[in-house]
This record gives structure tokens, sequence and C-alpha cells, in this order.
């Protein structure tokens, strides 16, 4: 087999081709990091307008999406479900990656009733259901409380930015430490918010979750 070249010739025997005799061309065997990189396929490239269209295209579905949902003096349902502890190992869309009982019920209440639902997430803020993200340590109730208060206000720009000007209740699946810097950064919108679990505890959250899925049920 033909050995590559070696970029420059051997300080030792003075070869541009490794010599099988010489212990120093041994060492200046062509590494990976010397190859040049591939050259991609033309198919596997993307170009800067393609991805500016596909911004194009993503941002007009979602205006057309709102307008739908909004109608001439409606009040869009939201449901934001809490995230949980408990996750899979390796990055998942959100309504993948949390396991806990509780998240699945409050997710199941939240798209039964609501016209749009999202993950609050104590690392990023708001999540969309098919967002993918990686999983994260990371508790709301052990950060401190200017901390907890600045995610509240990034969760509502959040709301804002995404729900421009509408009329929006709110229905927050989550504990207190959730669902109050939340409602206190939402009072300059004039959204109405609710929070049925606000105040209680884990099991009386399930079993209110698991009464509410079986009158919709029925």
């Amino acid at each position: 087999m033909r050995r590559a070249a070696l970029k420059f010739a051997c300080s030792l025997c003075g070869c541009r081709t490794p010599r099988a005799d010489c212990p120093r061309c041994g060492e200046r065997q062509l590494t990976l990091s010397e190859k040049p990189p591939p050259v991609p396929d033309d198919a596997e490239t993307v170009t800067l307008d393609e991805i500016a269209e596909a911004a194009r295209h993503e941002r007009e579905a979602e205006a057309a999406r709102i307008a739908r949902l909004a109608g001439p003096g409606r009040t869009i349902r939201v449901g934001l479900v809490s995230c949980a502890k408990t996750k899979r190992e390796s990055a998942s869309p959100c309504r993948q990656l949390y396991k806990s009982p509780l998240f699945v019920l409050s997710l199941a209440h939240a798209e039964g009733t609501c016209d749009e639902t999202f993950v609050i997430s104590a690392a990023h803020g708001l999540l969309r259901l098919d967002d993918t993200v990686a999983p994260y340590d990371r508790v709301l109730g052990d950060l401190p409380k200017r901390e907890r208060l600045a995610w509240g206000n990034r969760v509502a720009g959040s709301l804002a930015s995404r729900f421009p000007g509408l009329s929006l209740r709110i229905s927050i699946l989550a504990g207190l430490e959730y669902a109050a810097p939340i409602q206190r950064a939402s009072l300059g919108h004039g959204w109405v918010i609710e929070t049925p679990l606000a105040r209680l505890s884990i099991g009386l959250r399930l079993a209110w979750l698991k009464e509410r899925g079986k009158t919709r049920a029925s």
C-alpha cells in the first residue's frame, strides 16, 4: 500500500515519504487533523437564502395559526405545564423528555382543555412541546428570589411575543414556586391567570388531574 506523503521532510532522514526503517518517520505519519476536511455534497449543503426562506415560512405559519385561534373577541386558552425532575437520559422532544406521572397527567389535561400548550422549564423558560431539549438538573425552587422573578418575566415575555396584544386565559399546571413568578410578571398584560395546582400537595395534584381526566372521558 502506498504511504501518504508527509507535509514536511523528516528531520532525521530528510525524506518526504515515510520510511519503514526511520523511527522519526513513524512518529510523523499523517494524522486525522492533518487530513483535509471532506468536501460536502451539494445535496448536504444549505444556503443562507434557504435558511431565511425556511424562517419566513415558519413565521407566516405561526401568524396564520394565531389568527385562526384568536378570532373576533375570542380569548385564547393557554396551558403551561411544569417541567419534571425525572427525565429521559438523552435529548428528546419536550412532551417525551419528562417522565413523571404528574407531568404526563398535567400535559394530557392541558392538551384536552387548552388551545395551546407549553412546558415551563426551570432551565429554558417557555418551551414548545416539540422543542428538543437535553436532560438538565435545575429546580426553580433552589434559585434566589431575584432569579425566580427574572425567570417569570422571561416566560411572560415569551408569551407576549407569541400572542401579541391578544386576550389570554392561562392555566398554570404547576406548584407555587413556578406559578407565582409568572403570575406576578403577567399583571401588566391583562391576562386571566388560573393556578389550580399551586397550593396542592403532589398527591392532591394527581387526584385533581385524574378526576378531571375522568370527566373529559365521560
